[in-house]
């Protein structure tokens, strides 16, 4: 019967050794769970906090667009600037496309250049009748 008791001593002290583990585990599992719940009441504090602050913000900006004494100021701008875009429209072609307008402008310029050579053409062989008539008058005189 003795070695039946010291079993059972055996097997109640190592119940006992497991329920102190038991035990220090939830106390610690218990200890981490408030520290958690602290610190999610003191973020969860914040955040409310700043909520408060970007509602306050917004019913401000909304008031502020509604009642903004700017108002015309920043229409006539809108329009200032669409003017600008309705200008810069030819330049904006010209970023995109400027293969196009190097040919335009070629173009331009060799009509240019052969109606300059043509006008100075026009005007020599002008000065030359005027030049031969001149000629003849001068000769039809002596």
């Amino acid at each position: 019967m003795t070695d039946s008791q010291d079993y059972r001593k055996f097997i109640e002290s190592r119940i006992e050794n497991l329920h102190e583990n038991i035990k220090e585990h939830f106390e610690f599992q218990n200890t981490t769970l408030k520290r958690i719940e602290e610190q999610t009441l003191k973020t969860n504090g914040k955040v409310l906090k700043l909520e408060e602050k970007v509602e306050v913000l917004k019913d401000a900006d909304t008031r502020h667009t509604l009642n903004c004494p700017r108002i015309p100021e920043v229409k006539k701008l809108e329009e200032n600037i669409k003017q600008l875009d309705d200008t810069l429209l030819e330049l904006k072609l010209i970023r995109k496309n400027p293969k196009m307008f190097i040919a335009i402008l070629s173009v331009c310029i060799i009509m240019f250049i052969g109606s300059v050579s043509y006008s100075i053409y026009e005007i020599h062989s002008l000065m030359s009748d005027v030049k031969a008539d001149i000629k003849s008058k001068t000769e039809i005189k002596k």
